[in-house]
């Protein structure tokens, strides 16, 4: 029933099929997919003239009235989306109509297990496999592509939004958040923590809405969040909204591991992106440095990756000023790039560095740490002078065996 052919002789004895199937409750389940798929299939490939298929789709839509929950299915919905960017004018209406102003949303299920529906927010990982979540894709996805269209049916949308229970409301609210931000700006739900999750699935987080979610996101970091989906948000209000004085976190909770994760992104970030002239990003990697002691290996780390970073001067005072939680550093093979090309200041940097990790006694003698001072004497060699080589091999006589620094000398002198 794909074939062009077919089409042509039996058009009407085609259609008729289609919509005995979809209004057959017991057919249409099992045969769903196969119906978008002749369907998709005579409207890519024009079997009908414009008319014709803003009928069929009309009709289909009226069908299936009562039976979004089946529709918005994984296997089901390959339509709605071809329709959303492919459809007329009055196909992506219909659409509209059956997603919004013929169905109630507290059908859609924002929960994979009922273990998740007892938390105080949707874990935004596990949210992603519910239908809510492809409700949320479908109709953003209208949103941006057909606004003109949408905005006729923005107000039975907040009012279906609305009759959510919280905890649901507020999730939606930050996903649709500009939508309701310029509909409902004095909306108390726009500024919590369940608001902030929905939002970190459609928007980055600018200046402009730090401030608004700073509670919000001082909350999650003092409850069980570990979910990577916001960890993009978290670590921009970290830096532009509050500090670690502000949040005044524990340092053993439960998602220790993920704040450390938090401020390891941090430091990438302050290395490698321009930050507005107020941030908090030193202030949060000084606490890292001396309340965790993965942080002082990671921050070494991005140090050498990112050795020709303007920012790289400030984290190596860091190092120097703080007292360390870490009791040791593994320096790893050096992060110098062939296709770059660094500076002496950079290669000094790199040097003041290791001088700064051997004066605090966080080196320690081993295979590995002979084996990292191999690698930085070879990269030091190619983008450095051999003063600086001699500098890094006044530290290394102290931390490998002599026969070791003799052959280091001989090779990179």
């Amino acid at each position: 029933m794909t074939n062009k052919e077919e089409w042509k002789r039996n058009k009407k004895q085609v259609e008729s099929f289609i919509l005995k199937v979809i209004d057959d409750d017991v057919l249409v389940v099992p045969y769903l997919s196969s119906v978008n798929k002749i369907i998709i299939a005579s409207l890519k490939n024009e079997y009908l003239n414009t008319e014709e298929a803003d009928k069929l789709i009309s009709n289909y839509f009226q069908k299936l009235s009562g039976k979004q929950i089946l529709v918005l299915k994984i296997e089901n919905d390959e339509l709605l989306t071809y329709l959303v960017n492919n459809g007329s004018g009055n196909q992506v209406e219909y659409l509209c109509k059956f997603l919004i102003n013929d169905f109630e949303l507290v059908q859609l299920n924002f929960y994979i297990s009922d273990s998740e529906a007892k938390r105080k927010w949707i874990k935004p990982s596990e949210f992603v496999r519910t239908n809510a979540f492809s409700y949320c894709l479908l109709v953003r996805s209208i949103e941006q592509k057909h606004p003109k269209i949408f905005e006729k049916y923005i107000e039975p949308f907040i009012d279906k939004v609305n009759k959510l229970t919280s905890k649901e409301r507020r999730h939606i609210k930050g996903v649709f958040y500009q939508v309701f931000k310029e509909n409902e700006s004095s909306d108390p739900d726009l500024a919590t923590m369940q608001c902030f999750l929905g939002f970190s699935h459609s928007y980055y987080l600018g200046q402009k809405n730090a401030k608004t979610f700073k509670d919000a996101a001082i909350s999650l970091l003092k409850s069980k969040i570990n979910d990577h989906y916001c960890s993009e948000n978290l670590t921009r209000e970290m830096i532009m909204a509050f500090s670690p004085k502000d949040a005044k976190l524990t340092t053993n909770g439960f998602n220790k591991a993920y704040i450390i994760g938090l401020i390891k992104d941090i430091t990438s970030t302050f290395l490698k992106r321009e930050l507005p002239d107020e941030n908090n990003a030193l202030l949060w990697i000084n606490w890292g440095l001396k309340n965790f002691a993965q942080i002082a290996n990671s921050v070494c780390h991005f140090i050498t990756r990112y050795i020709d970073s303007k920012q790289v001067c400030h984290l190596i005072d860091l190092i120097k000023n703080t007292n360390l939680k870490a009791k040791q550093i593994y320096l790893g093979i050096a992060n110098l790039k062939k296709e770059k090309t660094y500076t002496l200041d950079n290669i000094d940097n790199l040097i003041t560095l290791i001088q700064i990790l051997d004066s605090k006694t966080l080196l320690k003698p081993s295979g590995d740490l002979t084996v990292s001072f191999d690698s930085y004497l070879s990269e030091i060699a190619h983008f450095g002078s051999k003063k600086q080589v001699k500098k890094l091999l006044e530290i290394t006589k102290t931390l490998v065996p002599k026969e070791v620094q003799k052959s280091f000398e001989e090779k990179y002198l």
